[in-house]
């Protein structure tokens, strides 16, 4: 039961360690613009929502590269992995595309395939 505690409490360090609460604007350039908590679903989940980042060169309309968070499906949010991908998304939005990352339902919550139909669900919304 020990070893079981430890492993929440490992998952828990880890999960508050590398997730973010809050947008954070530093892995794309200047002039980003961010359109943030967007429901996709009909309802007010927290986890129903999606952030757009639109590069700084202004068009009608961009190709879209959508970010879903890793996390096995338990764990982190639409914030998670951008830490560490920060030249990546830079890249992205150097060559004008817009990026949405979306929040999905963790495993714990809601049965699979839940978080695949949560991730369709905003892809088909916009």
């Amino acid at each position: 039961m020990k070893t079981f505690f430890a492993f929440i409490l490992c998952i828990w360090l880890v999960n508050n360690a590398f997730s973010q609460t809050n947008p954070k604007p530093g892995p794309f350039p200047p002039g980003t613009t961010l359109i943030a908590n967007i429901p996709y679903a009909n309802d007010t989940l927290k986890k129903h929502l999606l952030d757009i980042y639109l590069p700084p060169v202004k068009r009608a309309s961009y190709p879209l590269i959508v970010w879903i968070h890793g996390g096995a499906w338990m764990l982190n949010d639409k914030y998670a992995d951008m830490g560490y991908m920060t030249q990546t998304l830079k890249a992205f939005a150097d060559s004008g595309y817009a990026v949405a990352s979306i929040d999905y339902r963790f495993s714990t919550t809601a049965v699979f395939p839940a978080q695949i139909q949560d991730c369709n669900q905003a892809l088909e919304c916009y």
